[in-house]
């Protein structure tokens, strides 16, 4: 096992781009369900010249005697206004959908259009921008259910896809998290 000083360890990471001091978020948390299931996150600002525009969301939660894991990265454009909005609303919206319980897939594509019918009507106070969107539901240890949503100049960008989870640990990791997309030429904020 490698042991480095903090200075040294400060060059290292200031020389690949990762600043300690600039905006680090960490977090982990497991499931009351399950000890086998965890999940950790390490949010570093990198080099850009402007402030983090990018957030992650990950939490257990128990609603309606269910446990759900709740799982998201938004990867802001432009600003962190609209990425912060989703961390503080998307789930919300999800889980407010009537027909979460029954039809989580057909609940979440509709939470993610109220979503985003709620910040075009508020495109003036939220200003320019957009975020894509990242999100996954674990069901009770069992259903994981990931919806990507990508800034697209027609907003409804996303699908879902179903897993039946039959491995004792999850791997957050294997999502495509990277849309990559010019928005120079966005004229309203969309996520």
């Amino acid at each position: 096992m490698a042991c480095f000083s903090s200075s040294l360890q400060q060059k290292v990471q200031e020389k690949v781009g990762l600043n300690p001091s600039h905006n680090a978020e960490s977090g982990k948390g497991k499931s009351k369900m399950s000890k086998n299931i965890t999940h950790g996150y390490h949010l570093v600002k990198g080099k850009a010249n402007h402030p983090m525009e990018d957030y992650v969301f990950a939490e257990f939660k128990q609603v309606n005697g269910s446990e759900l894991g709740l799982f998201a990265i938004f990867d802001g454009h432009l600003s962190h206004v609209i990425p912060e909005y989703l961390k503080a609303n998307l789930f919300n919206n999800i889980l407010n959908e009537p027909d979460f319980w029954s039809e989580p897939e057909n609940a979440i594509r509709k939470a993610y259009r109220l979503t985003d019918t709620n910040i075009l009507e508020q495109g003036i106070d939220l200003g320019k921008g957009g975020s894509t969107a990242v999100t996954a539901i674990l069901i009770n240890c069992q259903k994981l259910v990931i919806v990507e949503s990508w800034t697209a100049m027609q907003h409804e960008a996303s699908y879902c896809r179903d897993q039946q989870q039959t491995t004792a640990a999850i791997e957050l990791n294997k999502f495509a998290w990277c849309a990559r997309m010019k928005i120079d030429r966005m004229k309203q904020p969309v996520f």
